[in-house]
Parts: structure tokens; sequence; C-alpha cells
């Protein structure tokens, strides 16, 4: 599962939009597989009237339990829910679902609202046939585009790209036409990339030039939902001010030194080798590649012949054709545009204070260059070794390119804190939502929240599927009171 979020601008129009979602290996399958939902945007002074809605229709193909602590609440109280699936046997599943907790008084219900039971069709990779998977399956953000040369003749060229001050680096060969295509990067927001194109001589030569995805048009939309809209005077939304308890604080001005980084990391994988740097010493290595040699059992160092001239290659298996694993340096990508065995011998046991090994996919960690495993390497002074500012932006093409959207935490407020304030009405319509959940490997899954100012109804839909693949949705009602 996946979320994200993006915003309306207030600029825009009001009517009816569609919000359209698909992957590159969905594309596949054809525009009849993609997600595709109506979504209409009001005015302020637009109010939705409520209309006959039928409940939708709950046929899952297993248990869906929505159990609070409680059946009644009051304002502001702590809300837990407990959500299980069960199978026909009454067996727990393991799952990933989403929430949404609504003021029923304050959220009007659309008609012809489709749930994960309607709209969703497994697509089994056996009913593709004979079809030719033209689109690969694609990780992270891809950056595809082609070379050209004065001379607009068709050749096949190397392109090196490095993103930021060498936050990544890699080297991409294109086809026979200039064109080329690689995924795996990771960032939000935006990035500047630096690109250098090279003939098959090693000589630099080419401009890149970036393409985008080819976006599929719109071609059957769902039909729109109906919307019962009343024109009214005074905006329909509550505007929060300050309250009367208000004032302005005094400035505030804080000094101190900054830290030094400690330089730990959050992993997403373990690495398959840790050698301590006093260990090194105390073995008596005269080199960092000859204690990787000794330590690694299948690290190899690979003779080969490029535009004439002898190099040395780092491996973890004998295939010339394998990836060279990545070299990072106290958190810095080394660019190792011809490969990473210079960078490694420059390096002193006697400075090392740790190595960590993985030899094999380390993309989840590093993105595309580790896919042949990485050596992260810290020294005792955390300086770094060939990192920032060893590539001479003169020769790149510097391009910037446009990320991943930084994700919103849904804003909800915990009442336990003292430090919440309480002079203020808490006027939330939508008292909780949260779009990627996932229970435990035994199916149990548990959240909790708090109520806002008003007695009411809040209602709960939950929609999500099974590790095996079943979607299942399921609602709940619960009531809340005033406080005694």
């Amino acid at each position: 599962m996946s979320s994200g979020d993006f915003f309306l601008s207030d600029t825009l129009t009001s009517g009816s939009y569609y919000i359209r979602a698909y992957t590159q290996w969905m594309l596949n399958y054809g525009e009849g597989n993609f997600f595709s939902r109506p979504l209409p945007v009001l005015t302020l002074y637009d109010k939705v009237m409520p209309v006959s809605s039928s409940a939708p229709s709950l046929q899952n193909d297993v248990s869906v339990e929505i159990v609070p602590d409680k059946e009644t609440y009051e304002t502001r109280e702590k809300i837990s829910l407990a959500v299980k699936v069960k199978d026909e046997e009454g067996t727990s599943m393991p799952f990933d679902f989403s929430i949404s907790v609504v003021d029923e008084d304050l959220v009007t219900p659309l008609q012809g609202r489709k749930t994960i039971l309607d709209e969703f069709s497994r697509q089994t990779e056996s009913s593709m046939g004979n079809m030719k998977a033209t689109y690969p399956i694609e990780h992270g953000i891809s950056l595809r585009g082609y070379v050209t040369n004065k001379s607009k003749k068709k050749e096949k060229f190397i392109v090196t790209i490095v993103q930021g001050n060498n936050v990544d680096i890699d080297a991409v060969d294109t086809d026979l036409d200039g064109r080329f295509n690689i995924s795996g990067f990771q960032f939000t927001d935006s990035a500047e990339f630096a690109f250098q194109s090279k003939n098959i001589k090693g000589k630099i030569a080419g401009t890149v030039v970036l393409t985008e995805q080819k976006r599929i048009p719109l071609t059957n939309p769902p039909p729109p939902l109906e919307v019962s809209i009343q024109k009214k005077e005074n905006p329909q939304r509550a505007i929060l001010k300050y309250g009367d308890k208000s004032k302005i604080l005094e400035e505030v001005v804080i000094k101190s030194t900054r830290l030094e980084s400690d330089y730990s990391v959050m992993r997403h994988t373990q690495p398959d080798y840790i050698l301590r740097g006093d260990a090194l010493v105390k073995e008596k290595f005269t080199s960092v590649i000859s204690a990787l040699q000794n330590k690694i059992p299948s690290l190899r160092i690979i003779p080969i012949v490029v535009d004439g001239m002898l190099r040395y290659s780092v491996r973890f298996n004998l295939s010339t054709s394998a990836r060279e694993p990545l070299l990072v340096i106290n958190g810095l990508r080394y660019p190792a545009v011809d490969g990473i065995y210079q960078g490694l011998m420059q390096l002193n046991p006697y400075d090392i204070d740790y190595i960590e090994v993985s030899r094999f996919n380390g993309a989840m960690e590093f993105g595309v260059p580790a896919t042949g495993g990485f050596i992260s390497i810290y020294t005792k002074t955390r300086d770094t070794v060939g990192s920032t500012g060893s590539f001479n932006k003169k020769y790149f093409q510097i391009e910037k390119v446009i990320g991943y959207s930084v994700p919103i935490v849904f804003p909800s407020p915990d009442y336990s804190k003292t430090t919440e304030s309480t002079d203020k009405v808490d006027f939330r319509s939508t008292i909780y939502w949260n779009s990627s959940l996932r229970s435990d490997s035994t199916g149990d899954s548990s959240l909790s929240f708090y109520s806002a100012d008003f007695a009411t109804h809040y209602k709960i839909v939950v929609e999500g599927m099974t590790t095996s693949g079943i979607p299942f949705h399921s609602e709940r009602v619960i009531k809340i009171e005033e406080k005694k």
C-alpha cells in the first residue's frame, strides 16, 4: 500500500474533477485497471444537501470486526479501536488497511459512492496470457531521456548521473538510438541532477534531453457523483479564531553550539559483516582492501582493461557483468565513476572506526547504485574521502527534477497533554484518518484518537486487503456525549 497528498490551489474553479492513479506496471493491463475516482470541488459558499443514499453492499469474503473499547464516549475523550479480520474458519489474518472517522452531523454522504469491494478486481499474472510486458516494474523515481549529438547521428552513449552533491551516483548505457531509462532514485520536493554523456570512445559528447513518461488520456471516466448544492451567503466552513486568552509572546533568542553527528543510520537492512577498526589494526592489515579480501569470503579484485588501460574492479562474485558494490564513506557516497578500488586504496586501517558490508542488493538502503551490495566505512575523524566537490560541474549538464510530494501528517490532537489548547473549540468534522496501516503478523491491529467538542455520532469506515489479496470493507457508528 502507498499514500500521498496534494493541495488544491485557491485559484482552482469549482466543478467535477477526477483523481486517477496507476503505476508503470499497470500500463501493461490497460486503462480499465487504473484507479479513477470522481472528486467534486466546491466553493466555501456551497452547502451539500443530504440525499437519500443506500448503505453500500458489504459482501466480504472475510469477517471484519471494528471493536471499540467502549460503547459511548465523552467529548475530548480517548477512543481506542481494534480491527480484526478472520477467514471462514475464524482464523485471524494479517492485513493492510485505511480508516476514516467522521462526524455524521457534519459530513454528508454522497449518492453513488463506491467501496473497494465495488471497484477491486485482482489481475493475476496468468491473465496476461501471451501479452508482452512492455512496461517494467518501476522502483522509485525514474529518469528517462535521450542523448543527441551535433551531427544528429544515432549512436550509443554512456551517461553518468549524479544526484545533488553526490547523494546518489550511477552510470547507464543508452540503446543504439541514444535513449536511456533508469529508476530507483528517492527524494522529495525537487533535486538537482548532473548529467555527463560519453561516446563509446570515452570522450565527452552529446547533450542529455530528459523526457516525461507518456500520459494516458482519460477516455472512459466514471460517472460524476451526484451532489445536491445550495448556495449560501456565508462560508460553510468553520474559520477558527484565536481565543480570548491569546497574547503576544516576548521574543526569545536561543544560543547554542552545534553538536557533531554520531553518524548513526536508520537501517532498512542489516549488513552481512561488521569489521571493527581496532581489530584490523590488531591483525596488522596494511590496507583496507587487503582487510576486506581477508574478511569477506566472496569479495574479489578483478583486473579489467578499459580504453587500453589496466584497472581493478571490486566485485562480490566473479562475473564481470555484475555491478560493483557502492562505496559509502561517513554517510556520503564515493563518486566512483571509474570504480571504487582507488577510493579503498586511499584509506588507512588505522583511521577506520568500523566497516559495514552487504554482499547483496542494498537498494532499500542506498538506492540504485547499491544493487550490487555496499561497503559503508566510518572513520574515526569522520572525514570524507573524495566525496564533496570531487566532480567538476563544468563538465556536467545540470537539470532540476521534481520528486515525491512531502508527506503531511494528518493533524489529530492529543488531549492527554496539558499543552493542548483548552479555550479553542474543536470543530473537526474528520476526526481521524490514516491511509496506510498494517496489522501485526498475527492479525492484531489497534489505534486510538481523541473525540472533538460536540455530542454526535462518529462513522468509522475501514477498507483494506489481506496479505493473501482479499479486499474488505466495514463500517461502524459510535456515540459521543457531552462531558459530564
